[in-house]
């Protein structure tokens, strides 16, 4: 039996991107976002989750599309790194969607440049980006949210 990646598919700016299943908690829509000052650039804030404070991440700013105004239609994807929880910001989802490991294709094989995407699968016509939530943040990132959230 071929091994099987499930994964939430999730759009910005019209292209798709996805997570591993495996790291997402939930998906809710927007609520409002404190802002986190001395935070990452890519760290809009702060929501809290049941008396959990988690930082939330804006995918546009992480992949280099430009910023935008967070709409009521946006959602938050609740999801896990090594070292914590994270809300990713995304313009909608778009459900789960299982690929085979040779459906693929491993990203430093295309660009290497781009350390938080670890591979691109194709829907007809459409590429996916995988985002590695385990690279998501690098060490100085980590240290400069530990730092801002205390």
């Amino acid at each position: 039996m071929e091994n099987l990646i499930n994964l939430v598919l999730f759009s910005i700016d019209n292209q798709l991107f996805a997570v591993s299943l495996s790291n997402v908690l939930k998906v809710m829509a927007v609520v409002e976002i404190t802002p986190l000052p001395e935070s990452p650039n890519f760290i809009r804030g702060v929501i809290n989750m049941g008396g959990r404070i988690i930082p939330v991440a804006d995918i546009r700013l992480r992949v280099g599309i430009n910023e935008k105004d967070i709409q009521l239609s946006d959602q938050i994807i609740i999801a896990t790194t090594p070292n914590r929880l994270i809300g990713l910001l995304v313009d909608s989802t778009e459900g789960i969607k299982s690929f085979s490991e040779p459906e693929i294709i491993p990203f430093d094989e295309v660009m290497p440049t781009l350390k938080h995407i670890n591979g691109i699968a194709k829907i007809k016509d459409d590429i996916i980006y995988i985002t590695n939530l385990d690279v998501f943040l690098s060490l100085d990132e980590e240290v400069s949210l530990d730092n801002a959230l205390k």
